[in-house]
């Protein structure tokens, strides 16, 4: 599907305002916790970060939702 450049340019800007407060938090968490964490090693870190990736909107969850949305049946 193709968008047209204004829209994907709105798109990609509403996913970085509303996800600004999660990805600086993000951000402050990968500086406090510079080794590789993963599910295996550290399951209590690694749920931290889960949780504060869950909270960023990406344009592919935005593009993906009206996809689905414009596909459903009424």
């Amino acid at each position: 599907m193709r968008l047209p450049a204004e829209l994907a340019e709105w798109v990609y800007c509403g996913c970085w305002h509303t996800s600004a407060p999660a990805i600086a938090a993000l951000r402050a968490w990968r500086d406090s916790h510079p080794e590789a964490i993963t599910a295996r090693n550290n399951p209590a870190l690694y749920a931290e970060y889960e949780a504060l990736a869950n909270q960023v909107t990406t344009p592919g969850d935005v593009l993906r939702a009206a996809a689905l949305r414009a596909l459903s049946p009424a």
